[in-house]
């Protein structure tokens, strides 16, 4: 890819899910976002003749999804490959403050993934760790956020399925 695709691709670190929105999108938009999901490699000519548009309007459309971040794109790797040997899921129960609590959270390293949720707990945490102790310091350090009443760790033992690509719903 090249141009401001490339340079926009270029500009993330990671796949930065954080900050992506729902929208409405049309029948080429979704045909474009599932070239992308099927090879985020695919050059915009590759999907222009895939989808019957010019390079043009097909890399419009690309970097219209990208600024008004409903896509992002980026390599994916196993996170053993950077050295991390186990992942886990850390359920939190805080008092009151949820919205600082998952915030605080956000800014450990090693966590990927945070959602607040209603039921028993009230954060959801996905992290990753280069060992178990390692997973044990990560853990205190949520446990020492302020507004963390407790924790609940539940530790990967293998990976069966992962993948983020959903389909379309009609």
């Amino acid at each position: 890819m090249t141009g401001p695709v490339a340079r926009k691709v270029a500009d993330v670190r990671g796949a930065h899910l954080h900050g992506l929105r729902a929208a409405q999108l049309d029948e080429l938009d979704r045909r474009l976002v599932t070239l992308l999901q099927e090879d985020g490699r695919r050059t915009v000519s590759e999907m222009a003749r895939a989808v019957g548009h010019s390079h043009a309007a097909v890399r419009q459309r690309i970097n219209r999804l990208l600024d008004d971040d409903i896509v992002s794109i980026a390599a994916v790797t196993h996170p053993g490959t950077h050295g991390y040997g186990t992942s886990a899921t850390v359920a939190v129960r805080t008092d009151h403050r949820v919205g600082e609590v998952s915030e605080g959270i956000s800014e450990i390293p090693e966590v990927y993934y945070v959602v607040t949720v209603t039921g028993e707990w009230d954060v959801i945490v996905e992290l990753m760790a280069r060992d178990q102790q390692h997973l044990q310091s990560l853990v205190m350090t949520i446990r020492e956020l302020p507004g963390v009443l407790s924790t609940s760790t539940l530790s990967f033992v293998e990976t069966v399925k992962w993948v983020y690509s959903p389909t379309f719903i009609d």
